[in-house]
């Protein structure tokens, strides 16, 4: 019989420790106005600098939540789903001092699910990265892309990479663009959200390649019709808007170009500018060649005589410009007009010999 009123005493004295110091706890839903798996929902109690305390599963029933606080001060309330999820507020800071703030009075703290998030790449020809700056901008099936208050628009960041938070579950288009740089293919992605986050699949939004830009000047003026040929260091790419025709008397010997491909050309136009507008990633060599319409037995000197770029995942300038810096004149001593080719004969430049005939 003392036995049992100890055991008794024992108990009341407990009951009346745990009311003396009751214990408080912070409460509330996830709320949502489509269906969600609340139970892939944790709801995290940090302290002030960061650390966890405790968390805690939501219920998959209908998303309540209830998380004990055992000491009074500072905390933070986050929520915590999958990657992507998208809830306003994402946390709420609190001041737990057992009188005046939420949790204290038993309120319900409420997070509320805005939408999943949609991630992509923009990426260059046969790369898993891409550039910076590509606009990106997604629109629900049946509205028009061009109306700014039903499109979700952003800009690719360093890597190609592009983010639309807070979609909610339906069918969508993206599309991409870029004011010079041109795109493989047809760049309008079609997909549907449904229960969870979107990845579009990588290669999904290919840039074929960048604009590579200089000029040529003599004495400082434009020079049109300079043609500058482009050599690829590696295997042969296919480069959009350039020229592929055989130019005439060209010779790529003595300029170090044995195990590099001729890809395509272009000329520079009445301000000296050229542009190659569409050169994938990869290391390159620029060869200018000029003969005069007029006279085609004068090839103009340009310099440098050729010049190695690297093309990466951005428009490439080059700032200083090819110059014209002389001429040289080519022909042939036969003997007579219909003989045969006149080898070894010397050929002076106002009274200088400056060269002898080949055996052609």
């Amino acid at each position: 019989m003392m036995f049992i009123q100890l055991i008794v005493t024992f108990i009341l004295f407990l009951t009346k420790q745990v009311i003396g110091n009751e214990i408080l706890g912070c409460n509330g839903f996830i709320k949502s106005p489509i269906e969600l798996n609340f139970s892939a929902i944790e709801i995290k109690l940090l302290t002030k600098q960061g650390s966890l305390k405790d968390r805690t599963e939501c219920a998959p029933n209908n998303g309540y939540f209830f998380l004990p606080v055992y000491d009074k001060g500072e905390y933070i309330l986050r929520v915590s789903p999958p990657n992507g999820w998208v809830f306003e507020p994402a946390e709420v800071a609190l001041n737990v001092d057992g009188v005046s703030d939420s949790c204290s009075q038993g309120k319900d703290i409420y997070f509320y699910f805005r939408g999943f998030s949609v991630i992509g790449k923009v990426v260059s020809i046969d790369n898993t990265i891409g550039p910076k700056g590509v606009r990106v901008q997604l629109w629900e099936e049946h509205k028009q892309a061009l109306d700014s208050l039903k499109t979700f628009s952003t800009l690719s960041t360093d890597d190609g990479s592009f983010e639309f938070s807070s979609v909610m579950p339906g069918t969508y288009h993206v599309q991409a663009s870029h004011s010079s740089w041109m795109f493989l293919k047809d760049q309008v992605i079609d997909f549907k959200v449904t229960n969870d986050s979107y990845i579009i699949p990588i290669n999904s939004l290919i840039i074929a390649g960048y604009e590579v830009s200089g000029s040529v000047t003599s004495d400082k003026e434009p020079i049109k019709g300079v043609r500058f040929i482009l050599f690829s260091k590696g295997k042969s790419v296919k480069v959009k808007g350039c020229d592929n025709f055989t130019l005439q008397n060209f010779n790529q010997a003595g300029l170090g170009l044995d195990d590099a491909t001729l890809i395509c050309h272009v000329a520079s136009d009445e301000k000296g500018s050229f542009v190659f507008p569409c050169v994938p990633p990869g290391e390159y060599i620029i060869v200018p060649y000029y003969r005069a319409v007029e006279a085609n037995y004068i090839k103009f000197d340009v310099h440098p005589q050729s010049l190695p770029i690297s093309v990466s995942h951005n428009s490439l300038k080059i700032d200083t410009p090819f110059k014209v810096e002389g001429f040289s004149v080519s022909g042939r001593v036969l003997y007579s007009s219909e003989g045969e080719p006149y080898s070894g004969a010397s050929v002076y430049l106002n009274d200088k010999s400056v060269t002898e005939t080949r055996s052609d």
